[in-house]
């Protein structure tokens, strides 16, 4: 069984569909005064956002968060994300907030998963086993 990749998990825990995907991780990676100025920007340049939506899609392929970092390398050094309203005005996704995105989504499904595996294993009158108490040592 393959892991889970990222979008999945995003999706299933904002109960979105993997067409909603991009565009609701992109409004909150986004820069807060980003948000407002972007879809301006589209509407005279359509390709402006295309490095901030190659970098949703590399992430969205993510199944490890140790992954994040070399996306997030290859966002930093993508051709499209260069010039003055991207490196000084921070029109663009904010790295730092995608990798806390991608750091609480990963973590939370990780969490659901480690509490399955560290359930007891059943005894054969199929009772889970209680955790035994610690005792003394008797010195001898």
């Amino acid at each position: 069984m393959s892991p889970f990749r990222f979008e999945e998990r995003y999706c299933e825990q904002h109960n979105l569909t993997l067409e909603e995907y991009p565009r609701h991780l992109r409004n909150r990676a986004l820069y807060p005064h980003a948000r407002f100025i972007a879809p301006i920007l589209t509407l005279f340049n359509g390709d402006y956002l295309a490095a901030d939506n190659d970098f949703i899609q590399d992430v969205g392929q993510l199944t490890r968060f140790n992954e994040f970092f070399s996306s997030s390398f290859e966002y930093i050094h993508h051709p499209a994300n260069r010039g003055f309203l991207r490196r000084y005005c921070r029109i663009r996704i904010s790295t730092e907030r995608m990798r806390r995105i991608v750091r609480r989504t990963l973590k939370a499904q990780a969490a659901v998963a480690t509490q399955k595996t560290m359930m007891p294993f059943p005894t054969e009158s199929g009772e889970t086993p209680k955790a035994a108490k610690s005792s003394p040592k008797n010195p001898a």
